[in-house]
């Protein structure tokens, strides 16, 4: 992680944005404090600064998110910094998986050539009638494309 100077403005350059990272659920709805080591690092946050974008031959391609933008991102391509007391994040515009209208995931608006699956429940229970454990749910590997 890179630790800016408060004073220090950050201009992405290219095709890089700056997002600011939501924070992690430090509580449970039901009010129980979740140990930093078990919060799930969020994957969504907001854009706070863009680059020019890019070029593609001999054609200008611009960044596809407007600084306000809330958008998910993917989990892995990122260099994290941070500065103002705040967590931010510069990846690539085209590692922006969605824009987040509002809170609410079924509301994702996917980006490029991405789709939003929403993946089939884990069976419950086996053909023979034995109650599975979170353990040993197989994940399902099937879904329905979301629209």
């Amino acid at each position: 992680m890179i630790i800016i100077n408060k004073d220090t403005d950050i201009k992405p350059l290219g095709d890089r944005v700056l997002v600011k990272i939501k924070t992690a659920e430090q509580k449970t709805d039901g009010g129980i404090l979740v140990p930093t080591t078990a919060q799930t690092k969020p994957q969504g946050g907001e854009v706070v600064a863009t680059g020019d974008g890019k070029t593609v031959g001999k054609s200008k391609v611009d960044i596809s998110v407007k600084i306000g933008t809330q958008i998910v991102y993917c989990k892995y391509a990122r260099t994290e910094l941070e500065f103002n007391g705040s967590k931010h994040l510069i990846l690539k515009d085209d590692d922006i998986v969605g824009i987040l209208e509002s809170d609410d995931a079924k509301e994702l608006k996917p980006l490029n050539d991405r789709v939003l699956i929403k993946v089939a429940e884990a069976e419950e229970k086996t053909t023979g009638g034995l109650l599975l454990t979170e353990a040993t749910k197989e994940k399902p590997s099937i879904g329905t494309i979301n629209v």
